[in-house]
């Protein structure tokens, strides 16, 4: 179920996602075009091109740092550790995303149990939770067996 859950966050979350791979490839395009005409005198070797120094890009804004190709003046290392911090943050922000789904996802499930838990003759669910519950089969059997015993408990109350 934990790869539903992900699954589900997946899919409601998309459109965020993939605006920020959209961002992403356009920075990537980005740092890629300046570093080259910061450090293309100085290495022509190393950056020889925009999309030979996209390969540095990618590795800075990683942060996984091969050290095969870095640049060597003080304008494209200054840029280097900038374009560094920017990987980070750029990579940090789909985590966000993600987290930030399945809590809403898994407190969503909680909220729904509760109300079941709750045994109160009437029981409303908002549309958000009603497509959560279809979502998961085996929550809409759980919550129709928790729904029959307080049913049957609210029963027991009115006869008395």
């Amino acid at each position: 179920t934990s790869l539903k859950t992900l699954n589900s966050v997946l899919i409601e979350k998309k459109e965020q996602l993939l605006l920020v791979i959209f961002v992403i490839l356009i920075l990537l395009i980005i740092v890629s075009s300046v570093m080259y005409l910061v450090e293309k005198e100085a290495q022509p070797e190393a950056f020889s091109s925009i999309p030979a120094t996209m390969w540095w890009a990618v590795i800075t804004l990683t942060t996984v740092g091969y050290g095969d190709i870095y640049p060597i003046t003080p304008l494209g290392k200054f840029l280097g550790a900038i374009i560094a911090f920017l990987g980070i943050g750029m990579f940090a922000i789909p985590a966000g995303i993600l987290s930030s789904g399945l809590v809403e996802t898994i407190q969503g499930k909680n909220r729904i149990s509760l109300k079941a838990k709750r045994g109160t003759k009437n029981i409303t669910l908002s549309q958000n939770e009603i497509e959560e519950l279809s979502k998961d089969k085996n929550s809409i059997k759980k919550l129709k067996e928790e729904l029959k015993i307080k049913i049957k408990e609210l029963e027991s109350l009115e006869k008395e």
